[in-house]
């Protein structure tokens, strides 16, 4: 493991245990410190066999080990923007405008993906180009947050929440879908467009 390898190992576990003591708060039997330590330890043993798991195929098959790792960068990507977003709905100037709340967790978002997949899933070195570069990705990204916004549209105001899940956990899972769909656009158009080598 190298530098980058380490750090985000760090920080994937931080931000992914982050979120998921988003999900698990409001359950009473999951509030324990022996399940928080637990969850800890599960989450950092899967970013660390993920991590090693892409080094290990690097070689035989690269395409695959930068998917790895673009899934790790778009999940810590993922709760930032879920954070963020409900962090800007707590604002009483933005706590009714939805579809401005996720433009603007978006936007967060986007500047944490451009660099984890340029220096480490695309392993893209140099500053030559890179305003040029930023710029086609802010515009492969937007077609992105055309696909996440329209999926989240979707998800939360034409169909309605099923399996008896409550609506503030629809919303939230309709965030996460939305954004595994656009990170399928977005991982094709960043290996084959952007972070070419």
């Amino acid at each position: 493991m190298d530098k980058k390898d380490i750090i985000f190992l760090c920080l994937g576990s931080i931000v992914f245990y982050w979120g998921a003591l988003n999900f698990t708060s409001k359950l009473n039997f999951f509030s324990s410190l022996e399940f928080k330590l637990i969850l800890f330890l599960l989450v950092f043993a899967t970013c660390t066999l993920s991590i090693l798991f892409s080094l290990l195929i690097k070689r035989k098959f690269p395409w695959l080990s930068q998917l790895i790792k673009h899934l790790v960068v778009g999940g810590i990507a993922l709760i930032v923007d879920l954070k963020v977003f409900e962090w800007l709905s707590s604002l009483l100037f933005l706590s009714q405008a939805r579809l401005v709340n996720k433009g603007g967790s978006f936007l967060v978002a986007l500047v944490l993906k451009y660099v984890g997949n340029k220096y480490w899933a695309f392993e893209k070195e140099g500053k030559k180009g890179i305003g040029k570069e930023f710029v086609l990705f802010c515009i492969v990204t937007f077609f992105g947050i055309l696909i996440d916004i329209g999926v989240f549209f979707y998800l939360t105001e034409i169909i309605t929440p099923i399996f008896g899940i409550s609506l503030e956990m629809w919303v939230k899972l309709s965030v996460i879908v939305a954004a595994l769909v656009a990170a399928f656009w977005n991982f094709l158009s960043y290996k084959y467009l952007i972070f070419k080598k």
